[in-house]
């Protein structure tokens, strides 16, 4: 998908940041990553007060999707 397929999808990302090599020392950069922030119930409180559902897809440098990760939602609901 390009970014404007998954922006049709999920809106305007929530955040943009570069995506570097793993867990090297001067790494560089290999791409680019996209939050999305889909549900936050509070903004105040602990981690589970929040249920904060995320997405972040994560491009090459190309801007081809290589990854989407996700967190807070239920292993049903996925």
């Amino acid at each position: 998908m390009t970014p404007q397929e998954i922006k049709s999808l999920l809106g305007e990302p929530d955040e943009m940041h570069p995506l570097y090599e793993a867990k090297i020392l001067n790494a560089k950069q290999i791409g680019h990553t996209q939050w999305f922030l889909i549900q936050r119930r509070t903004d105040k409180g602990s981690v589970k007060d929040k249920d904060e559902k995320l997405v972040r897809v994560s491009y090459d440098l190309n801007w081809k999707v290589i990854v989407v990760d996700h967190w807070g939602f239920d292993e049903k609901n996925r």
